[in-house]
């Protein structure tokens, strides 16, 4: 006969099971819902990191930033130079998890420091005609583009910290734009999910500040030159203006070209002129020949007539100027000979320059369409 071994638990046992439950509960609990907070904190991050891609495909695409959102209505608001406000989600096509998921959009700072003086002029919101390439002979490339913006950045990068434009941290490190997203809950206790300065005004957190009981914010930043950088600015503006000086070198080398020509031009017309000179010496030589002849001619019937002492010197010396004579015209048709094979090469020569300018005259022209190609692509490559 089988016995019954089971017996019941005592009130005791129970409790002690019970309370073992609830602590592995609230421990299971607490560990899920800090999984649950970092993941949804790292959504966050990853979505200001989109937004982030988007801002700087908007500024390839645009040649500038967008405009802060006012009204959080979406859309980029430009009607007045305002610094701060909501991403502009819209204008830039993507959509925002923290507001669908908690009702607040991503705040968004851009720095807009303009100038009525182009060269001045630091409004990242804005496409101004702030650069244009040194061209020679009074040419201008009035392009506006990527180059506009990088020059923008460049003098931003130079200018003294402004309390007054974005900045970042308590040292009021300017910068070319900022976000912030507001974290699971108000860790300040101020009303206002967004903590720290991040909530109004155009001043933000540094990024990457330490998550503490206080602040949950998220935060991404871009310096100047970091975007200058990542817009790949250093290496445009050095095509272009490496492009101008080229350009300035090849309008030197037409001047060059353009007055060497001019000089062969004068060198043929010179030649050509000292041609004549010696084609009248020929004929002057072939006349002194023919008086020297006749001369000679004429000494002669004195001697047939009456042959004297002094008709034999008269043919001698008549034949002697007949020898000087048509010594000087072989000389002169030397001469001539000379001058026209110094005409002939000083053409051949005249030739070349004219081939060298023209040559000259297509560098120069395709390096000023080099330039202003690269002006008017601006930050495409």
């Amino acid at each position: 006969m089988k016995k019954n071994y089971l017996k019941a638990y005592s009130l005791v046992e129970m409790s002690l099971v019970l309370v073992v439950i609830g602590i592995i509960g609230f421990f299971s609990l607490k560990f899920l819902t800090e999984i649950g907070t970092q993941t949804l904190n790292q959504q966050f991050k990853n979505e200001l990191e989109r937004a982030n891609e988007a801002l700087i495909g908007f500024a390839l695409s645009n040649s500038r930033l967008p405009c802060p959102d006012t009204n959080n209505d979406g859309d980029e608001d430009c009607a007045i130079a305002n610094k701060q406000g909501f991403l502009p989600v819209n204008t830039l096509g993507i959509e925002s998890t923290n507001q669908s998921k908690k009702g607040l959009s991503i705040r968004y700072g851009v720095y807009r420091k303009a100038s009525a003086t182009l060269l001045n002029d630091m409004d990242l919101a804005q496409l101004k005609g702030r650069y244009e390439p040194l061209l020679p002979n009074s040419e201008t490339s009035n392009q506006l583009g990527g180059l506009d913006f990088c020059f923008a950045l460049k003098k931003a990068s130079l200018s003294a910290a402004d309390n007054s434009q974005i900045n970042i941290g308590t040292a009021a490190i300017n910068v070319a734009y900022v976000l912030a997203g507001a974290g699971l809950i108000d860790a300040n206790n101020d009303g206002n999910l967004f903590d720290g300065v991040n909530a109004t005004g155009v001043k933000f957190e540094k990024p990457h500040k330490s998550h503490k009981n206080n602040y949950d914010d998220n935060v991404v930043a871009m310096s100047f030159n970091g975007l200058s950088g990542t817009l790949n600015c250093p290496k445009v503006l050095s095509q272009t203006n490496g492009a101008a000086r080229a350009s300035f070198a090849a309008y030197d080398m037409w001047l060059l070209a353009t007055q060497y020509k001019e000089f062969r031009d004068f060198n043929v017309a010179y030649l050509q002129s000292m041609l004549k000179v010696a084609e009248s010496n020929r004929d002057l030589a072939l006349a002194g020949v023919a008086l020297a002849l006749l001369s000679t001619a004429i000494a002669a019937a004195d001697v047939a007539m009456d042959f004297t002492g002094a008709s034999a010197i008269g043919i001698t010396l008549a034949l002697l100027a007949t020898a000087d004579a048509a010594y000087a015209l072989v000389q002169a048709i030397q001469g001539v000979a000379d001058a026209q094979q110094d005409v002939a090469d000083a053409v051949q020569q005249q030739n070349e320059a004219i081939a060298s300018l023209a040559q000259a005259l297509a560098f120069k022209d395709a390096k000023l369409v080099q330039v202003k190609t690269l002006d008017q692509r601006g930050l495409i490559r």
